[in-house]
């Protein structure tokens, strides 16, 4: 699980810092991935969400059970847990479709204002960008998860 994690990770950070044009390493282009709107755009909601839907005490194990030891839980406990991290993730994939229809919204609004685009346009492609990014973290933590669900 660790291990599949940080190479997902090491992966996409390398596929991000190439430079296509010149088929060059920039780590510079690490910061174009970084956008804080679009963060809390699919975290705060999704995190919202999965509190209401299950508990405190569920969303709690969905980040200790699957990076710590799930051998120590009942049955229920990581039925549960899965459950959370299956719906968490789904729904960073929805924020991110909201994201977008946001960016989108605030592009054409940007373009009849005559304003810069960029930021906009950023919002759009990079809440999609994180609700498939995390929607990745959460499969692999359910999927640790569910191994050890009898």
């Amino acid at each position: 699980m660790k291990l599949g994690v940080i190479v997902f990770f090491v992966i996409l950070i390398l596929g991000s810092c190439l430079d296509m044009n010149n088929f060059q390493f920039k780590l510079v282009n690490l910061a174009y991935l970084l956008d804080l709107p679009s963060l809390v755009i699919v975290l705060v909601p999704t995190i919202f969400f999965a509190i209401g839907a299950y508990s405190w005490e569920t969303y709690a194990k969905t980040w200790s059970v699957p990076f710590g030891d799930p051998e120590n839980c009942d049955q229920p406990e990581l039925v549960e847990v899965s459950k959370c991290l299956n719906t968490m993730g789904n729904m960073t994939v929805v924020m991110g479709i909201v994201g977008t229809f946001i960016g989108v919204i605030l592009t054409l609004n940007y373009i009849q204002l005559g304003e810069d685009l960029a930021p906009a346009i950023a919002i759009a492609v990079v809440t999609l960008f994180y609700g498939f990014l995390f929607k990745a973290l959460c499969m692999f933590a359910s999927s640790k998860v569910e191994k050890y669900i009898k």
